[in-house]
């Protein structure tokens, strides 16, 4: 089972014997780190200093060098095995685990990442796949570029939602118009410049800050603080509520990247890359070049060799996907396209806009626990109030 044991209520811990996994090159796996410790704050500072328009000659050129500059670094670091770290590969990793403990089948429980894990699981081993829950996985039939374009939207709809929400509240740091705020530091930080006690703060500092924090309610207060302190020049709260959101060392982070790269066949170079910039300035015009430029790091990566694609599972047992309909992290179309692929699975929706909903849904809670108390298979198509 693939989620914190916290989150469960002891009718299954006490049913269920509990084990986790750690990810291939995470852990207490061999661990992938293509950085050591000073080189680390790097990765960080590459993702942080990415141009707020790639699409200029300067903003190219810092694009490509970003990617060339991860790829050589994890190429260094991990050789000829780089393209093995891979959600495929790890999906196998999660089977070998089930023959370990010489289980039949396996009961499992992702969520985020965990989810899209689950997912490959049972594309690949359907008959060894039990009572399966997925919570805001990623739908890989899309490229790489359509997933960035769709995340991008559904940060600009979370980011518009973070505002309401501080404009309903007379403490809200930001104010009424929190967007418009957001718009003009972005504009002030520019690309980089700013430097304070260590923490280098760009536009594209707070761009990652948003995208860790805004899927998250519970950090919303802490968001609005630190970029109002921003505004005054006090760059410190934000770079610090960054390197708590990314945990210690920038480690995972790292390995997202890394198992990113691998999970795509697409890579977004040239006119294909401008062309899509260009779109989602209008569409998304403040998450748009940014998520397309992470995913364009890949660029200058080696072909991968068992990339995503379409999930079948034929002959599973019933699967519960279960989607945000404002997850920015896990965009609704992509988790309804991905039920629609999985032969055997069962649609439940939450109408938040946080990512995962199991945790966050009392109405979500309630069906999973039963499916796997009872084997009650919960009725497709239902719809949780947030």
């Amino acid at each position: 089972m693939l989620i914190a044991a916290s989150a469960l209520p002891p009718s299954i811990t006490s049913r269920y014997a509990l084990v986790g996994m750690d990810l291939r090159g995470s852990g207490n796996s061999v661990e992938v780190n293509c950085f050591d410790a000073r080189a680390e704050v790097d990765v960080l500072r590459t993702l942080t200093s990415l141009p707020r328009d790639p699409t200029t000659a300067p903003g190219a050129t810092t694009l490509e060098a970003a990617s060339r500059n991860f790829t050589f670094a994890c190429q260094d670091y991990i050789g000829p095995q780089i393209v093995h770290f891979n959600t495929v590969r790890v999906a196998d990793d999660l089977d070998s685990l089930r023959s370990a403990l010489k289980a039949p089948t396996l009961n499992l429980f992702g969520a985020g990442y965990g989810a899209t894990v689950g997912a490959v699981y049972v594309d690949r081993y359907p008959g060894r796949a039990g009572k399966v829950v997925l919570d805001a996985p990623e739908d890989h039939l899309a490229t790489s570029t359509a997933l960035a374009l769709t995340s991008a939207q559904a940060f600009e709809a979370s980011l518009d939602a973070f505002a309401a929400d501080c404009a309903a509240k007379p403490d809200c740091s930001l104010g009424k118009d929190a967007r418009a705020e957001i718009v003009a530091l972005l504009a002030d930080l520019g690309d980089p410049r700013a430097k304070l006690d260590s923490s280098v703060v760009y536009a594209g500092t707070v761009l990652l800050t948003l995208t860790l924090a805004l899927p998250d309610r519970g950090r919303w207060s802490a968001l609005a603080s630190a970029l109002a302190a921003a505004e005054v020049q006090n760059y410190t709260v934000v770079a610090g509520l960054l390197s708590e959101l990314i945990g210690k060392g920038g480690k995972d982070l790292s390995l997202q990247l890394i198992i990113g790269c691998n999970d795509t066949a697409e890579r977004l170079t040239g006119a294909d890359f401008t062309a899509a910039v260009e779109a989602s300035k209008t569409t998304a015009p403040l998450f748009g070049p940014f998520t397309l430029e992470l995913a364009a790091l890949c660029q200058s990566w080696p072909a991968a060799d068992q990339a995503l694609a379409g999930m079948r599972g034929r002959g599973a047992a019933p699967v519960v996907v279960i989607g945000g309909a404002g997850d920015p992290v896990a965009p609704y179309p992509g988790v309804k396209s991905l039920a629609s692929q999985l032969s055997s699975a069962v649609l439940l929706s939450w109408q938040g806009d946080e990512h995962g909903s199991y945790t966050r849904s009392k109405c979500i809670a309630a069906a999973v626990d039963s499916y796997f108390e009872s084997g009650q298979i919960p009725n497709g198509g239902t719809l949780c109030p947030a």
